[in-house]
């Protein structure tokens, strides 16, 4: 099996642990103050750990340009976007929601790198599309007399946070090409995306005023999660297609489901919510065997 396989799997069983963490943060914060708290610290850690992992050699000023670029919208935009899609729509059904970033990879790698599409990517890309579909009719908690929980327009956060996560792969990849080096496209982008949500969210935390501190943790779990599966898909990105690693990464809510169901009482996964699953995870299955 090819490297860059486990680690885009890795990635995706981190992302999807880092929505379900999330969960329990947002009992205490809301989004906007959550993110405040774990993309700072993620940006943290990358720092932390530059000295020993951090190699300069063959850098590329184009390159860092570029991962500069695409920190100023990701993972920021993405995280706030999710973090407010969770909250309104639950773990399972935003995380489903947001794996069609691999849709929005599929076609900027295909207008930017020159990646050839073929008749499995598009069947795949249907069945992505169909699960969107089903979700988009309502999540019934279990049973019929229970009302959907959010509305149409609401599908607005998780798929925002899949498109800019999407054309983030593909950027990040061609950068990639240039310096051929995913902890400094980490590290960078990080550092951007840090300072930005500061400033993003400043408000918000000065409403929040004295915040409920037991946030704390539960939002430095989410950084350490999401950071790390950032920089394996980044490193999966620079040896594999996006057209395979990024269907592979979108696999993170069969993580979200499993963790959900063992830790989350209130989550409640209907029939109409478990087709959608399905069918987004048959589309990505058939991409990847591409």
């Amino acid at each position: 099996m090819h490297a860059s396989v486990v680690l885009a799997a890795l990635s995706a069983c981190l992302f999807g642990a880092g929505v379900v963490v999330a969960r329990f943060g947002l009992r205490y914060v809301n989004g906007q103050v959550g993110a405040s708290i774990s993309i700072p610290f993620s940006c943290l850690m990358f720092w932390v750990a530059a000295p020993f992992l951090l190699d300069t050699s063959g850098a590329s000023a184009r390159a860092a340009g570029l991962f500069l670029v695409v920190g100023l919208f990701f993972p920021t935009a993405t995280t706030l976007f999710l973090f407010e899609s969770i909250r309104r729509m639950g773990p399972t059904v935003a995380g489903s929601l947001s794996s069609t970033a691999a849709v929005f990879a599929i076609f900027t790698a295909i207008l930017f790198l020159g990646e050839e599409p073929n008749w499995r990517i598009a069947l795949g890309t249907a069945a992505i599309l169909a699960g969107v579909v089903a979700f988009s009719g309502g999540a019934r908690a279990g049973h019929a007399q229970v009302p959907r929980r959010w509305a149409n327009w609401e599908l607005a956060f998780p798929l925002g946070s899949a498109a800019v996560r999407g054309l983030a792969q593909t950027l990040t990849k061609f950068g990639i090409a240039w310096w051929h080096n995913p902890y400094a496209a980490s590290l960078i982008g990080y550092t951007i995306s840090a300072i930005v949500v500061l400033i993003a969210t400043r408000g918000a935390v000065r409403r929040a005023g004295r915040f409920d501190r037991r946030a704390y943790p539960w939002f430095m779990g989410v950084g350490a999660c999401n950071g790390l599966g950032l920089f394996l898909m980044y490193t999966a990105l620079g040896s594999g297609q996006v057209g395979v690693v990024s269907p592979i990464v979108t696999t993170s809510p069969l993580f979200t489901l499993l963790l959900s169901w063992l830790f989350i009482r209130d989550e409640r996964i209907s029939a109409r919510t478990a087709v959608g699953v399905g069918l987004t995870l048959l589309g990505i299955l058939v991409i990847i065997r591409h």
